[in-house]
């Protein structure tokens, strides 16, 4: 007498099946997740004092193939607040979405040093102003995320509050 179970050749049909495709469903979705998170890569952009990242080139050719590169810089106002306070400067880093057409948006302040003074707002909307050549991959444009840290000096016009 046999034991009860499947029929011999039964493998057990549809059952089986559907867990075969989840498995490849899920497959299929974790690669497509490890792709959007490598075309999304984050770049470091950094502000140095009016210095091009790239000197070799003029400021209005854009790159081939390569990693961003300021477009327009921002150019922040300095805070009020700061200026009455007799602050005279700061660093804010941030993290910024590039758009293929190399629009800047979406700025947030990743560290502000000092706090409470504005300057985080300040480059947050000067952030959104600028413009990037975006980054180049086989010639064509992508999108990505950048971070940089705009430093903040007191002008030379403008002087702290006596007292």
């Amino acid at each position: 007498m046999s034991e009860p179970g499947p029929p011999e050749g039964d493998r057990g049909g549809p059952v089986v099946v559907a867990a075969w495709l989840t498995a490849a469903a899920v497959v299929l979705l974790l690669a497509a997740a490890i792709a959007w998170v490598g075309s999304n890569a984050r770049f470091e952009l950094r502000q140095v004092d009016s210095v091009q990242l790239f000197p070799d080139r003029a400021a209005d050719t854009p790159l081939v193939d390569g990693p961003p590169r300021w477009r327009r810089q921002p150019a922040p106002d300095f805070p009020r607040r700061a200026v009455r306070a007799g602050v005279e400067s700061a660093d804010v880093t941030l993290m910024c979405v590039t758009r293929r057409s190399g629009n800047v948006s979406k700025c947030e302040v990743v560290r502000e040093t000092p706090e409470g003074y504005g300057f985080g707002r300040a480059a947050v909307r000067a952030g959104n102003r600028s413009r990037v050549y975006p980054r180049v991959v086989d010639g064509r444009a992508e999108r990505g995320t950048i971070r940089f840290t705009i430093r903040f000096r007191m002008p030379d016009d403008v002087s702290p509050p006596a007292g």
